[in-house]
């Protein structure tokens, strides 16, 4: 059982929400709620912002750059933010608002 997100050192929520996801990965309707699908897709496009704005703005502290890794492991897990968002769309296109 996973602890709340503080409780994942170098892990941010986003972060946390990933490796969630893809622990609970053996359980396929987990990805098929809505709530999911979404979410994932958008902590994975927020850590992808992240990432560009860390490559681009250089340096940082030591825990900084543990949590960059640890989010890049995340990010090499599975597909890009916007193909993932796709997906969820296809999947379940009521859930967008009109």
């Amino acid at each position: 059982m996973h602890a709340c997100p503080d409780a994942c050192p170098g892990l941010g929520r986003n972060g946390y929400l990933l490796e969630f996801v893809r622990d609970w990965e053996a359980d396929s309707s987990l990805a098929l709620r809505p709530n999911f699908a979404y979410a994932t897709a958008m902590a994975r496009f927020r850590l992808e912002q992240q990432q560009q704005q860390q490559a681009g703005g250089g340096g940082g502290s030591s825990a900084g750059a543990a949590a960059a890794a640890a989010d890049a492991a995340l990010l090499a897990d599975g597909p890009a933010a916007q193909q993932q968002l796709t997906d969820a769309i296809l999947l379940l296109p009521s859930v967008v608002p009109r």
